[in-house]
């Protein structure tokens, strides 16, 4: 982050977020720095011009990669819930917690195989 986006980010965070910092570190996202912000859709004359970022071509892979994204994160919530069920069943605390942010950085195993993780799928790869 940098140090003149402090600002931004304590003004809305959401769009900091979804059109700054994003974009910033998942290549993929890059397009969603054209995502619009819905405040200024107050009159029906004002939807279309929100909705034309939604049809280039680079939104819509910028969206699929979401989408995908957010499929690898439910397989991932359904693996930890079965395996905190098997843990806490032998008597140890539940898993809450995920992985650090350099291990999610890595781009596979030591044996090569990739990380069962969304945010190291193919699909949303970190810049």
């Amino acid at each position: 982050m940098k140090a003149e986006e402090y600002q931004d980010l304590i003004d809305d965070p959401t769009a900091y977020f979804l059109n700054v910092y994003f974009p910033r570190i998942f290549g993929s996202l890059k397009p969603l720095t054209a995502f619009p912000l819905l405040p200024p859709v107050n009159e029906i004359p004002m939807v279309p011009p929100l909705a034309m970022p939604f049809g280039s071509e680079d939104m819509k892979k910028a969206l699929k990669c979401l989408a995908e994204a957010g499929e690898e994160a439910l397989r991932w919530r359904a693996a930890i819930r079965e395996i905190g069920g098997r843990i806490m069943g032998k008597g140890f605390p539940s898993f809450s917690g995920g992985l650090p942010r350099h291990l999610l950085m890595s781009s596979g195993t030591a044996s090569g195989e990739p990380r069962a993780s969304c945010w190291t799928c193919s699909a949303f790869p970190m810049n």
